[in-house]
């Protein structure tokens, strides 16, 4: 078992408790968790997630904890095709889709890792160091590799190694030995190694400018060379009291994770300093705890309750059928919702050219029937025809393909639409029925985009206005809405709120819809609209209690 596992690790991490809840049949994670988190002793929960029975309680739990200060990490496996296979068959009832827990994790302010080492290690800065406020980060080395291997990981994960000012700059020029040159992170040399009076001097002037945490690299000899240790145990005595004295979130880390030995982690334990084996893994560390001080009080200031997760009143366990309707009647549900849809009309095809000319060209025309929900793929879409001759031309060109695609695909309606003008960006949107996890959205880059892209971020429903923003500034493609190369700058505004009122329309029983994805939703500089819908609506079949 993973549990067993961890409690023989080499890391010094100070368990308080070790739980193995198996399969859950009795007593729960949650409940485990709602019992820990007001525990003195409990600094932060570790959890190995195959699933979780019941979000909503979950999310309860979790929420108490963020409000008590008690960070929880997780690290969920099951994510991969086999992983999930592997979940399934050892307890079924329990797995569910990898961007739902992502996103389960994110609202909830919950620290994901991706293996068993770097859920100790964070688990460990936790609760040895304490929760740094920012990512403000001073680093300290004797040996230039290490500065470099700290500035480069550090970069790639948005911590920031800010310059010593002027004022502290000129002081460790004094300091330093002349071959040293003044950074951060701080590589002191060789020459005063080991020599308190030098050394301590360095550090506390190194941490008289503002940081959030301070991180001193320092591999520990073997026992064979045990004689050279006193030096190193000087310049850790020299940063335990430097650090002491402005107290922020501070560690020693190892390059290499066998190079701390069990004597000196305990050592490090017992004055604060959290004793951390591998540079990228303490890196990682800070960075989400970083994360989880600045989402926690985000979550506070935005109200907890608006994160909590109901259960899914009304939706019946068995009994319901989802069909997909055409994008015509899709489009009408869009409009009661509120959102804008191009001009259009639908038609047989003996009117198609006569309503294109009274639309106005440039136009758009698409067959329209429910075996067609890939129009791109099956050749029943022709973009920009300028004329009543191209229009009898797509039409015939449209029913061939369509044919030649799936005979029981082709129809006789066709949908004609104005042909919009290009747009700022475009964005795909999915809204989806999930029976664990409720509602969720996920907003990605659209159109052509959509499959050249790994672009995509999932909430879960219901949400507000800070997450939709904070979720759109995540996606690679916002730079478009900031007026990306002289681009027009997008009202983010109306977007957020066209998002608002998709996910309140889709949680609306009367619409009854189960799924939407709409792709694109073109972006404007002050409107969207939705240019094409993939809609499923739900029948209830009799005896089952109405569903949302």
């Amino acid at each position: 078992m993973l549990s067993s596992d961890l409690t023989m690790s080499q890391r010094s991490l100070p368990f308080a408790y070790m739980i193995s809840v198996g399969n859950q049949s009795v007593l729960r994670m949650e409940d485990f968790i709602d019992v820990l988190c007001n525990k003195p002793e409990v600094k932060a929960i570790g959890l190995h997630i195959e699933g979780i029975k019941d979000i909503s309680i979950f999310s309860e739990v979790a929420l108490k904890a963020l409000e008590a200060g008690v960070p929880i990490v997780a690290l969920k496996t099951g994510s991969s095709k086999i992983g999930s296979e592997l979940t399934v068959s050892h307890t079924a009832s329990l797995s569910g889709s990898d961007d739902l827990f992502q996103a389960l994790f994110e609202r909830l302010g919950i620290i994901r890792v991706s293996n068993p080492v770097q859920l100790l290690e964070t688990l460990k800065f936790l609760c040895v160091a304490g929760i740094p406020k920012g990512r403000r980060l001073v680093g300290l080395t004797c040996s230039g590799g290490g500065a470099t291997l700290l500035a480069d990981h550090a970069e790639k994960i948005g911590l920031e190694f800010t310059r010593p000012s002027k004022k502290t700059a000129k002081r460790l020029t004094r300091l330093l030995h002349y071959t040293a040159t003044v950074s951060n992170p701080l590589d002191y040399t060789t020459p005063i190694w080991g020599i308190p009076d030098r050394v301590l001097p360095v550090f506390e002037t190194m941490l008289t400018d503002p940081y959030d945490a301070a991180i001193f690299v320092q591999d520990y000899p073997p026992p064979e060379l045990e004689e050279s240790k006193p030096y190193y145990l000087n310049d850790a005595k020299s940063f335990i009291e430097a650090s002491s004295k402005v107290r922020i979130s501070s560690a020693i880390c190892s390059t290499l994770p066998e190079n701390m030995d069990q004597s000196t982690r305990e050592m490090l334990v017992e004055n604060g300093i959290a004793p951390m084996q591998g540079i990228n893994e303490a890196l990682e560390a800070i960075s989400t705890s970083a994360w989880y001080f600045g989402r926690r009080e985000s979550i506070r200031k935005n109200g907890i309750e608006k994160l909590r997760i109901k259960p899914l009143s009304g939706m019946p366990a068995t009994g319901i059928v989802s069909t997909l309707i055409d994008e015509w009647e899709g489009k009408k549900h869009l409009q009661e919702i509120g959102l804008s849809v191009p001009e259009g009309y639908i038609a047989d095809i003996a009117e198609v050219p006569e309503l294109a000319e009274k639309i106005g060209f440039p136009v758009v025309v698409k067959m329209i029937g429910k075996n067609l929900a890939h129009k791109t793929d099956a050749g029943a879409i022709a973009l920009n025809i300028l004329s009543c001759e191209e229009v009898e031309k797509a039409v015939d060109r449209m029913k061939k393909d369509v044919e030649n695609f799936d005979p029981t695909a082709v129809s006789e309606k066709f949908l004609v639409e104005k042909m919009l003008e290009k747009p700022t960006a475009e964005l795909l949107v999915n809204v989806r029925t999930d029976s664990q996890f409720g509602m969720a959205m996920t907003l990605a880059a659209g159109g052509v985009l959509t499959e050249l892209l790994t672009d995509a971020v999932t909430i879960l429903l219901p949400t507000n206005r800070y997450e939709l923003e904070n979720a759109l500034k995540s996606l690679k493609i916002s730079k478009l809405f900031d007026g990306f190369r002289g681009g027009e700058m997008i009202d983010t505004e109306k977007l957020v709120m066209a998002l608002i009122d998709l996910a309140e329309g889709v949680q609306n029983p009367t619409f009854g819809i189960k799924e939407i994805e709409i792709n694109p939703l073109f972006i404007y500089k002050g409107k969207v609209c939705a240019v094409d819908v993939l809609m499923r609506v739900v029948n209830v079949t009799s005896g089952a209690v109405s569903s949302k």
